[in-house]
């Protein structure tokens, strides 16, 4: 028999009572019958569960107790004061809407009145409740507005300008076109029937009166803090052109029985359930109990939308992936699945990891402050959680081996005989390897055949990832995936040209990446067999793995329930070439897999513009299925992008700085980020708006004394901006045709989609603006 403690959103420590409601609840939890919490019925209450409990002489508690078999669940809705308190108590009522599912405290007079009130009525009550709540929120708007300048500046652009960014911004990409723009209310983006957002999604007559009252999205943004969350979330589904059934399977809605629906179980069960967890904390720990009383439950709460929230908590028998588009929150889903797998067994070993060591650190902060005494590791492989980049835990791995296995390991993966600790090859010291065993291996071949680029992508994706150390298993292999075929002698003078690759490796005592990690796999697998160096390990930006990551991280992970856990984007994959997981022995499709589609960062305008980039190729994620953006939506509004033109560069620089001296004066917390494909015309911007007295952060974080920071769009991966500036989006700049000369059509058209795929993650910084600068032609990746 146990005892559980709910907290309701309301509740919130507004007499600076922290630690006696902290020992009321410790106390609650250890033995609701002790004398000195005097927990009791209400007289006269239109809830028999309905309890008053003592905190100190001055304040009650205002409880709901809930019974389910054996255990015992307490709903804390309020600490008040004493005469407060019951009249709460005595006006409330805990029952589950019947047709989501999702439990509701009603106003229990309202309840009996409505029993003898005819629909009309109640649509008419609930509509005078809606045009009050719209009229004060539109007194408030305008007094706060009178305090303001009385006239917004215009932006420098010219009119044809204006009306690219317009015609950019509606688009035809697949993000959902229905949401409202600032000339319709949001009623008429409406398009299911009225009778059916109460009888079949459950929505409140008082919601409902509200989505038809308001004037703006701002406006019902500002009127539905007053609903539930997850009325909140549905209305946002039905703005952004979701259907019932799309917007009751993301939310995870479940309709009840009538039999079911006031009986405690069924509130047991539909307070547990993902949509019920936005306003309700079911049994917290001492650790969060306190962070909840120290602030608000609003601060306090992360944000989980229901989906989020089932990808965090769902049991899997082995592997698991979580997709969605920029935005969605899957990285705010591997926190707290991070947490969760934590907290279920505070013993095992985690290794949380990304592509790089700034996102890494960027994890390792959200860790701090979601739990900010999560039990760190000592070492790598230790009890308790590990987060670096995968690249720092590899060459750890190969630092630490003895020379005997690294040895082996070498001969066994890559058949070099001879031992040395490898570092990392960089790029352009790989290709000049590449290029010079070609020269010398591969003269029989056709140019695009022995380019750097295939032959790279060739020895990561089929011989690394097969395990092949000689020409005769090279030539039986499969290449499925590879669009440019070899035949037998070309692929004899392939193997040779890698073998004389691994002898230039060798000399230099350098491997590449994807090699290293192989290397390293090796070593862990003949350490530690089945048994891995981690329980559970959690990925971010997954997309961006080679085959060498995955090899390692299958051997890293122990086999088993929840062993891996991944978080991808596949329109967000800049670096390096689209993989196979089920090649590398992670299996995730099926119910294994899930996909977030709300985007929380983005305006519904820059998403449409962001999306835009991405038409014109396929996408496949890494269980080859095409990956498509269809009811992808934005929760937020805002002004179209606005698309620059300029003759120069210098030109360009000027009117990026009067935009930049706008937006700095006229608005607060603003962070702008300034992103160029290169660094050299990263260095050239932030010279330029130097010159114009524009303060540039040195960094890639803002401050309020220095709100610009400038960076190449690659560097801004992780990164938001409240304004995000793309310059020299243009034919010259973007794509970079040097990547793309000499290349297989296969090759190439991998090249061009890394190219757009950049372009949308930089558009996709921006939270609230987006301002595409182009010099000249512009480029062919942009929306047309």
């Amino acid at each position: 028999m146990a005892t559980n403690l709910t907290f309701y959103r309301s509740i919130e420590d507004r007499y600076g009572l922290g630690s006696q409601i902290l020992e009321f609840c410790n106390k609650l939890i250890k033995d609701p019958t002790n004398p000195s919490l005097h927990v009791e019925p209400i007289k006269d209450a239109a809830d028999r569960r309905v309890r008053a409990a003592r905190v100190n002489k001055k304040y009650r508690a205002v409880l709901f107790e809930l019974h389910d078999g054996g255990d015992t669940m307490f709903v804390l809705v309020d600490i008040l004061n004493h005469d407060d308190a019951y009249a709460l108590a005595t006006s409330k009522k805990l029952v589950v809407n019947e047709v989501s599912g999702v439990p509701q405290l009603v106003d229990a007079p309202s309840q009996r009145e409505a029993e003898g009130l005819s629909r009309a009525e109640i649509e008419s009550r609930a509509k005078q409740l809606a045009a009050e709540l719209v009229a004060q929120e539109r007194a408030e708007r305008e007094a706060a507005e009178a305090g303001t300048r009385s006239a917004e500046q215009e932006v420098s652009s010219t009119s044809a300008d204006a009306a690219v960014a317009d015609t950019a911004a509606e688009g035809s990409g697949p993000v959902e076109t229905s949401e409202p723009t600032a000339e319709e209310r949001p009623w008429d983006a409406v398009d299911v029937d009225k009778r059916a957002l109460t009888d079949e999604l459950g929505l409140s007559p008082e919601t409902v009166a509200l989505l038809e009252a308001a004037d703006t999205v701002e406006q019902l943004e500002a009127t539905l803090v007053t609903v539930a969350s997850w009325e909140h979330d549905a209305v946002v589904g039905l703005l952004s052109g979701m259907s019932i059934t799309e917007i009751r399977a993301d939310l995870g809605l479940e309709r009840l029985t009538v039999e079911d629906a006031d009986s405690d179980k069924a509130l047991v069960e539909s307070i547990t359930s993902p949509a019920a967890q936005r306003d309700f904390i079911t049994d917290p720990g001492e650790e969060e109990l306190e962070a909840i009383l120290q602030g608000s439950f609003a601060r306090w709460r992360v944000f989980l939308h229901p989906s989020q929230r089932r990808a965090v908590e769902a049991e899997h028998s082995g592997s698991a992936r979580v997709t969605g588009g920029a935005g969605t929150g899957k990285t705010v889903v591997v926190v707290h699945r991070t947490k969760h797998l934590l907290k279920k067994n505070p013993k095992a070993r985690l290794f949380l990891t990304t592509y790089t060591r700034e996102l890494a650190t960027a994890l390792k902060a959200q860790m701090n402050e979601l739990y900010p005494t999560f039990p760190e590791a000592a070492v790598h492989g230790a009890p308790g959680l590990w987060i670096s980049g995968i690249d720092a835990l590899v060459f750890s791995v190969l630092k630490n081996a003895q020379p005997t296995e690294r040895a082996a390991a070498l001969r066994s993966v890559l058949g070099i005989d001879s031992e040395f600790l490898p570092l990392g090859l960089e790029g352009v010291e790989e290709k000049r390897l590449w290029q010079e065993a070609a020269e010398l291996k591969g003269a029989s071949l056709p140019l695009e055949k022995s380019h750097p680029t295939f032959l790279s992508q060739e020895y990561s994706a089929v011989i690394l990832t097969q395990g092949i150390k000689d020409e005769k298993s090279y030539l039986r292999a499969r290449r499925t995936g590879r669009g440019t075929p070899l035949n037998r002698a070309e692929r004899k003078a392939v193997w040779a040209i890698v073998e004389y690759f691994h002898a230039g490796c060798a000399t230099i005592s350098k491997l590449t990446y994807p090699a290293a990690a192989v290397v390293a796999a090796h070593i862990v697998e003949h350490r530690t067999g089945t048994e891995g160096m981690f329980d559970h390990v959690l990925i971010d930006e997954a997309q961006d793995f080679h085959a060498g990551h995955w090899k390692f991280l299958r051997a890293v992970a122990k086999r088993g329930p929840n062993d891996i856990f991944i978080a991808e984007d596949s329109h967000q994959r800049i670096y390096g070439q689209r993989l196979v997981l089920r090649n590398y022995g992670i299996e995730t499709r099926g119910r294994a897999s899930s996909k977030l589609r709300v985007n929380y960062r983005t305006t519904a305008q820059n998403l449409g513009y962001a999306t835009a980039i991405l038409e014109g190729a396929e996408w496949l994620d890494s269980e080859e299925d095409v990956d498509e953006l269809t009811g992808y939506h934005s929760v937020r509004q805002g002004p179209a992008p606005i698309v620059l033109n300029s003759s120069s560069k210098a030109e360009e620089a000027s009117q990026i700085a009067a935009h930049i001296t706008e937006w700095t004066q006229g608005e607060e917390d603003v962070s702008i980020g300034v992103l160029a494909r290169t660094n050299q015309r990263r260095e050239e911007i932030a010279q330029q708006l130097g010159e114009l007295d524009v303060a540039v952060s040195a960094g890639r974080r803002t401050s309020p004394e220095r709100p610009v920071a400038v960076m190449t769009m690659h560097n801004a991966k992780g990164l938001e901006f409240t304004h995000v500036i793309l310059i020299d989006v243009s034919a010259e700049a973007l794509p970079q045709r040097y990547l793309i000369r000499g290349l297989a059509p296969a090759e190439a058209d991998e090249a061009l989609q890394r190219e757009r795929a950049l372009l949308y993650v930089a558009a996709s910084r921006a939270r609230d603006m987006l301002l595409v600068s182009v010099v000249g032609e512009a480029s062919e990746l942009l929306p047309a």
